[in-house]
Parts: C-alpha cells; structure tokens; sequence
C-alpha cells in the first residue's frame, strides 16, 4: 500500500522531471565536449607558440574558451535550479504529506489500513520522495556528463549502496517495524546522492570554473518561515481533526468525513499561501530554467 500511494508522487512529478533533466544535460554535456575539442585544438603550447600563433587563430582561441565558460555556467544554472525544484516540491510532500496521511489512509483504503505502522510507513515516504528527488537529479547530471570510466565507478558505487541497504535493512525493521525499509532506502538514497554529488564538484573543478551556487538550492528565509508556519498549522489541525474537534466525534463515517473535509480546508489554504510565496521567491529561476529546457529540445529536433 505505502509503494502504491507514496510512488505516485515519484511517477507523476519526479519521473517527467527526471526524464528531462537528462535531456537537457545530455544536450548541454554534448555541447559542452564540442567546445573542449575545438579548445584543444586551438590552444598554444608555449609562450613562443602563443607569439608566433596566428592573429585569427588566437582569436578563435580566445572565443572558443569564452563559449566554454558559457556552456559550463549553462550547466551549473540547470543543475542548481532543477535541484531547488526538486527540494521545494520534496518539501511540499513532508510539510503536507506527513500531516495527511492518517486521513488519507482513514478515508481512501479504510480505518482498518490505517495502522500506526502503515501511518509511519507512508510519513516517512514523503520524506523519501525529496531524497530520491535530489538523487535523481544529480545521477541524471552524472550520467549525460560522466566518461566511461566515470559510469563504470558510479555503478560500483550504485553496488556498494545495495549492500549498504542490505545490511540496514533487518535492523531498521527490527526497530521500526515495516517503516524501516523505507528508513534504509532513505540511508541508501543519501549515500546514492552524496557519491553523485561528489563527482559532480569533481566535474567543475576540474574545469576550475566555480559555477556551482549550492547556497542557491537551499530555501531562502521567506520560504522557510512559510514552510515552518504550514508546517505549525496543519500539524495543530491533525490533531484537532483526531481529538474530534472539528466533528464533535471520532468515531462514525459522518464525524470523520467533517473532520477530514475541515482538516483538508485547513491544508489547500496552507498549500496555496506555499505555493505564493515559492512562485513570488523563485518566479525568475523558474523562467531561466524553463528556457535552458526549452533550448535544448528545440536543439535536439
């Protein structure tokens, strides 16, 4: 029940965001590999070289770096902005998702689904569903940039992560009961991520273009203050919702479908507030990376 409900999210936003994340860094990755060879073919080798080299042929030089350092740029914007949507939209899923669920489960499947291990089970998804988000994004990154040499480490890496998850898997069911296979994949997908994300700093500062803004990725102060307040507000309002306030009652179809409607009024007003201020705060990033996007498909025809 928790793979078909949690994997939604990941199937409806994550996969289409996912799938073009390559796209585009395949394109940009293409382009920038051009850009390299034509450098390396231009460069001079020495000093004297560099005297004695041709007037138009230095110029060639100098332009073709110049579109290097464009291209590079290009793809640290993408890589940085696909990663913020990411992050909000993972944190939509745990500033709502985690205060949702126990209706969710009370009104769709049935009381009789929603266990306190199914609850847990299925809260602690939402917080999978933005670490396999950032995964995602930063292996689609690797993989439309990597050489051969590179994918063949990262699937070593992707192996010793099975194993990683093998061995946490008991113990965290142990402790956690069902909700602990979720915790170990949450532990693999961090380790996933944190590898990917070392080779792509590797990837830049080899080229020593310091184009990554990670501070960028992170949510600025507005947006956090207004995830917190959600965050405060539809947690107090589950709990109105369970202790029976809003419906008189906790038991009967009729007290629960009054507590769930009110609860879920509580949420939409909560999430459109969210929604404002993330479009307000990211309105400009939104537009460069639709265009990067846009860019690289009407290339790719």
């Amino acid at each position: 029940m928790a793979q078909n409900y949690g994997s939604l999210a990941v199937r409806v936003l994550l996969q289409p965001l996912e799938e073009n994340a390559r796209l585009l860094f395949s394109k940009l990755g293409s382009d920038l590999s051009a850009v390299e060879r034509r450098t390396r073919t231009l460069i001079p080798t020495s000093r004297s070289d560099k005297a004695q080299a041709n007037l138009d042929d230095y110029h060639a030089f100098e332009d073709t770096k110049e579109e290097e350092e464009n291209v590079l740029i290009a793809l640290g914007a993408a890589l940085v902005g696909l990663l913020k949507v990411v992050s909000l939209l993972g944190l939509v899923f745990v500033t709502f998702g985690v205060q949702y669920v126990p209706v969710l489960l009370a009104v769709l499947p049935g009381k009789k689904w929603s266990s306190p291990d199914a609850v847990a089970t299925l809260q602690l998804y939402c917080a999978y569903v933005l670490i396999l988000g950032l995964n995602g994004s930063l292996e689609a990154f690797v993989f439309a940039t990597a050489n051969q040499s590179e994918v063949a480490q990262l699937t070593r890496a992707h192996v010793a992560c099975s194993l990683l998850f093998a061995s946490l898997c008991f113990p965290a069911m142990y402790c956690l009961g069902t909700a602990g296979i979720v915790a170990a994949n949450c532990a693999t997908m961090m380790a996933r991520s944190a590898y990917s994300g070392h080779v792509v700093l590797r990837f830049f500062q080899r080229r020593k273009e310091n184009v990554l803004q990670w501070r960028a990725v992170v949510p600025n102060l507005r947006e956090a203050v207004v995830f917190t307040v959600a965050t405060a507000v539809t947690a107090a309002s589950e709990t109105a919702r369970s202790a029976g306030r809003y419906s008189g009652t906790t038991t009967g179809n009729g007290g629960l479908l009054r507590g769930a409607a009110v609860h879920v009024a509580v949420g939409a007003i909560s999430f459109l507030v969210v929604a404002g201020v993330i479009f307000q705060s990211e309105r400009r990033a939104l537009s460069e990376l639709m265009r990067l996007a846009q860019g690289a498909k009407a290339k790719s025809l």
